[in-house]
């Protein structure tokens, strides 16, 4: 997050700037943390995004970026992105 940045508008510029894509936030899904040795702890905060438009495109931090489904993921490298795909599943899979 930036200095008075609401969490929302970093989690749709977070979007933005990693795959090219606007959105627009639906509903809180979680909020977790993750170990980090820099900093120790991060706080993750998960959203979920249904609506969205723009050309898929990887960052300048990524190699590629790709939609996957759900029973096709590949391994997650965080716990906490993890746990926000199951709350997204337990939400929708019906």
């Amino acid at each position: 997050m930036e200095l008075d940045e609401s969490p929302e508008h970093a989690a749709l510029r977070e979007l933005s700037e990693e795959t090219g894509l606007k959105g627009q936030v639906d509903m809180l899904l979680g909020v977790s943390t993750n170990p980090s040795a820099q900093y120790h702890t991060v706080l993750m905060v998960g959203y979920l995004v249904k609506s969205y438009s723009g050309n898929l495109t990887a960052g300048d931090d990524a190699n590629d970026v790709k939609f996957f489904h759900f029973d096709e993921l590949p391994d997650i490298a965080f716990n906490s992105h993890a746990s926000f795909i199951r709350m997204y599943y337990a939400l929708y899979s019906d």
